[in-house]
């Protein structure tokens, strides 16, 4: 386990997922082999390396020679970093598209009975010796061949037979692995030693900088992550060979580019909270969904509030607006979570020393302009708008109006629930008022919201018009 977590971006191709569940680029599949990925997918010939070996019948070692042999015969390609798949043609046997089909081999030299995995835990003066100085000099480069005499690498390389090993040391086996950085040292602390997050130096020091907790745990497995000039790679790779501070700044400017891959639309988290949301008719419209459903969770409520925190509190949020009246039940939770001012959004005439918005158009009608406090925000504060549901965008337009006119900028606006068969007409709206920067988030869809609610014969529709 420790091997697999060690090595989780190879190892979860080839022996942790199966290949349905891999993020498959289908036009490199299709370019190398000559077939699309549904339909190889579809003929179920497609295996991870530890599949592919229980198939074919064959050992670690064998596959790891027909990886050669597929490699030698241009029947491979690279998806990513540590990511491949080739197709492994043996006679007598079927022929197979495998995925990281090396890792077996590589995998059986740690994992042998006998063997043993030594490994230290090192610090030194960052003004001394950079991290990459530390890599280049002190460890020596992946090829040994190349590497400074004096450093680990480079001696190793020159006593391998006094040291007893099998094999002269190369770039596959080069007698010793460091971190690259000190986010990978982090990670590695975490697997190998079982270090607590908040107790770690360097990990306490991203949780402070609003980097979330999920975000860190995803991103030691050396996810692919959108990068900075909007291409997707390593996580650890873009990380390589960076001094702490450096590292540390890095690592905030990514997750900002990356807050969407925590909890994906009507994902696991999402399904979860949408069981206690019920819809029922009001006031006609045939299906109202009821925030009060999860207000009676505290544990569901608490789930929605820690999901919220975590996405903003990483985007450099000055305030947090409410909008009347249900923002004002889930904005609170989440501005005392992220240690920042909430204020509230209220109709006209609820409140004095205001401003007030333009009258908007909502899905069932048209309705007066939204008011504020004068003094709520200041010129340039960054603010995040949260209200239960978005559907046309109309509330939420005069929320973005509001801020606008107070000098203010909404980095995006933040829902429970959004009515997605109404995203054009939303869409139209924003491009007609000159909005359509502002980004809306939302965390579930109608598409998994089916719990109807049990209306008994006493129900009474006596609510005001929504």
């Amino acid at each position: 386990k420790l091997i697999d977590q060690h090595y989780y971006a190879i190892a979860s191709k080839a022996t942790i997922l199966p290949p349905s569940e891999l993020n498959v680029p289908s036009d490199k599949f299709e370019k190398q082999f000559g077939l699309t990925w549904e339909a190889a997918l579809a003929a179920g010939n497609v295996y991870n390396a530890m599949e592919g070996c229980a198939v074919l019948g064959i050992t670690a070692d064998e596959m790891d020679t027909q990886w050669g042999i597929c490699k030698k015969a241009k029947k491979l390609v690279k998806f990513g970093g540590g990511f491949y798949c080739g197709l492994i043609e043996i006679e007598g046997k079927p022929s197979v598209y495998v995925f990281n089909g090396f890792f077996m081999s590589m995998r059986a030299k740690f994992t042998v009975p006998g063997e043993s995995i030594y490994y230290y835990v090192v610090e030194w003066d960052s003004t001394a010796c950079s991290w990459a100085d530390f890599r280049g000099q002190v460890l020596g480069p992946t090829d040994p061949a190349e590497a400074p005499e004096g450093s680990l690498r480079g001696m190793i390389m020159a006593r391998w037979q006094e040291l007893g090993l099998a094999a002269e040391p190369n770039v596959g086996d080069n007698g010793v692995h460091a971190s690259a950085s000190p986010f990978e040292a982090l990670a590695e602390r975490l697997n190998w030693l079982g270090a607590d997050l908040e107790a770690d130096g360097f990990g306490s020091a991203l949780l402070n900088a609003g980097i979330p907790e999920k975000m860190i745990s995803m991103w030691t497995v050396d996810p692919q992550v959108q990068l900075l000039d909007g291409a997707k790679g390593s996580l650890f790779d873009a990380l390589e060979d960076m001094d702490a501070a450096d590292c540390m700044a890095k690592c905030k400017a990514l997750t900002r580019g990356n807050v969407d891959s925590m909890y994906l639309q009507d994902g696991p988290e999402a399904q979860k909270i949408a069981e206690v949301i019920p819809y029922f008719p009001f006031k006609g419209i045939p299906r109202f969904y009821d925030i009060g459903g999860f207000l009676k969770e505290p544990e569901v409520f608490q789930m929605i509030v820690d999901i919220f925190v975590d996405r903003y509190k990483a985007l450099d949020i000055d305030s947090i607006c409410g909008l009347d009246a249900r923002g004002f039940v889930l904005g609170p939770p989440i501005a005392l979570g992220m240690k920042k001012p909430f204020f509230m959004m209220r109709k006209p005439g609820k409140m004095p020393n205001t401003i007030q918005s333009a009258s908007y158009d909502v899905e069932y009608g048209k309705r007066e302009g939204m008011c504020m406090p004068r003094d709520a925000i200041k010129e340039g504060e960054r603010v995040l708008v949260i209200d239960d549901l978005v559907a046309t965008g109309g509330t939420l337009s005069s929320a973005i109006e509001l801020v606008k006119m107070a000098g203010g900028v909404v980095v995006e606006c933040a829902c429970i629930v959004e009515l997605k068969f109404l995203i054009p007409s939303r869409v139209e709206l924003y491009k007609k008022l000159n909005i359509s920067d502002v980004p809306i988030w939302a965390l579930i869809s109608e598409e998994v919201l089916n719990n109807e609610a049990e209306l008994g014969a006493e129900y009474k529709d006596d609510g005001e018009e929504h």
